[in-house]
């Protein structure tokens, strides 16, 4: 059985450990200096013009380390606490992934169905491989075919966003085969927020708070609500300006807040489920099984990243960053170990103290080189190409030239357009300086970042309108493109 094959896995790992322990072969962690620490926290913070940060570490069933830094709301000069909660952007998608685990083991949801079967009709379009294929659980591992998306909508200056329905249909694009690739997509998490709610019949937020908050008495933690009178840390942009309340049309993949005392208790539960009652184990010791990208080079459970240490040891988490948030949460098996940083402005800082913590405990970081990039053009994609980017209000026209030594020329609605565009790992990809006009992109000042894959004559990828904002991260709206050899 799967789950079996997994258990046995970490097993090994911690027997291993124990070994080279023994052996002397393990370093010795340097002793934890909570002094050394708060000093390069000020000192980053300050370098980073970081308005406020919350650290926690939980090791070997205790706090080793729980504190806030700086304010959480610098109009109000209120401080950052342990009990301040943060908008955590996509730390968001291991709650909701374990949601739908939970629902797997109640025999509620199929992990291996078509997601389509609990959306109520509300379909997927498959312009790469068949929708029956974009299934639950290769939606919550990204490799379903969805694209990059990220879309915030802001009170006062945006519309809401379209109802769930509307956004599958528009937004729910598969532009690659089903389980032939990893991407990121937060359009994916709202689908099975969206799931959540048919089987449940009840708000996502009322379910968050049934089968997850409540039971793991996380008092600070809400998902999707505005906050109120709440202890809330308020998000900033780059340039320190207090950011209006914003929303987005993937709220699960997005939206909720927690403290870094909740967060903990999450990470704990996750490290030690067979210790809640409530909870079937084997289903959330199973998230962190990587079978389904293990062939790719990002791995990535049911909603946890999977990484290791320098020593090989280990670790599943997950990071967050949009609008105001960076935020972290790790943890180490084998050590027994929860890691957790937030902060309210979009930086590196959680990567910096990130660092310095993960150093102190013994326990650094394995250290990703970016993989090479073959930027070969692919025999198959010279020529000429005549394409079409599908919108929900009309189609709109490009044409491609690929030439053998890599020039490309770009034809966008009859002009010739300046780009970066290029070849790597056999795609087209870069951005182009042209527009898509639709409602869907009305009001933003964007490029087009265009992603496309050839074979056999015609090509499937993506043009995204990739919003640019002097202080903000801006919008990734993505469209289904298609071209044939002209």
């Amino acid at each position: 059985m799967e789950v079996q094959k997994f258990e046995s896995r970490w097993l090994f790992v911690r027997e291993r450990k124990l070994i080279n322990c023994l052996k002397g072969l393990m370093p010795t962690p340097t002793k934890f200096d909570s002094s050394a620490l708060r000093a390069h926290v000020a000192e980053r913070m300050a370098e980073l013009s970081v308005p406020s940060v919350a650290i926690g570490i939980w090791k070997d069933g205790a706090i080793l380390f729980e504190e806030g830094f700086g304010l959480a709301d610098v109009e109000n000069q209120i401080p950052a606490t342990p009990d301040t909660a943060y908008s955590i952007a996509s730390i968001t998608k291991p709650m909701i992934a374990t949601l739908v685990a939970q629902a797997a083991a109640d025999g509620l949801i199929d992990l291996n169905a078509p997601i389509e079967d609990y959306l109520m009709g509300a379909t997927l379009t498959a312009w790469a491989g068949k929708s029956a294929d974009a299934t639950v659980s290769r939606v919550a591992h990204h490799t379903a075919g969805l694209p990059t998306h990220f879309h915030f909508y802001f009170d006062g200056e945006d519309p809401i966003p379209p109802y769930w329905r509307a956004t599958v249909e528009r937004w729910g694009n598969l532009i690659r085969k089903p389980g032939s690739g990893y991407c990121y997509s937060n359009i994916g998490y709202g689908f099975l927020g969206f799931l959540l709610e048919q089987v449940y019949t009840k708000p996502l937020a009322d379910i968050c708070q049934e089968r997850l908050f409540g039971p793991l008495n996380m008092q600070t933690a809400w998902f999707a609500q505005e906050p109120g009178n709440r202890n809330l840390a308020v998000r900033y942009d780059r340039e320190n300006k207090l950011l209006p309340h914003f929303v987005t049309d993937h709220p699960a993949g997005s939206e909720a807040f927690c403290s870094v005392r909740d967060l903990l208790k999450f990470g704990v539960f996750h490290l030690h489920p067979d210790r809640y009652p409530s909870f079937k184990a084997d289903s959330i010791f199973a998230m962190r099984d990587p079978s389904e990208t293990a062939q790719f080079e990002v791995q990535y459970g049911l909603g946890w990243g999977l990484t290791s240490t320098q020593d090989g040891l280990p670790v599943f988490g997950h990071t967050g960053g949009m609008d105001g948030v960076t935020t972290r949460l790790l943890l180490f098996p084998t050590e027994d170990l929860v890691v957790t940083i937030l902060s309210n402005r979009e930086s590196s800082i959680m990567f910096d103290v990130g660092t310095t913590i993960y150093e102190m405990l013994g326990v650094p970081l394995r250290r990703n080189t970016p993989a090479e990039q073959d930027k070969s053009v692919p025999a198959h994609a010279i020529g000429y190409w005549t394409g079409t980017v599908h919108t929900s209000s009309e189609p709109l026209t490009f044409k491609i030239s690929v030439a053998g030594d890599g020039a490309l020329e770009l034809i966008w609605e009859g002009e010739k357009v300046s780009n970066d565009m290029s070849f790597s790992n056999g795609k087209l990809v870069g951005k182009a300086d042209c527009k898509i006009l639709s409602p869907d992109t009305e009001g933003l000042t964007h490029k087009i970042g265009f992603e496309l894959a050839f074979q056999d004559g015609s090509a499937v990828g993506t043009a995204t309108a990739w919003s640019e904002h002097p202080a903000r991260c801006g919008n990734a709206i993505p469209f289904a493109a298609t071209a044939i050899r002209a």
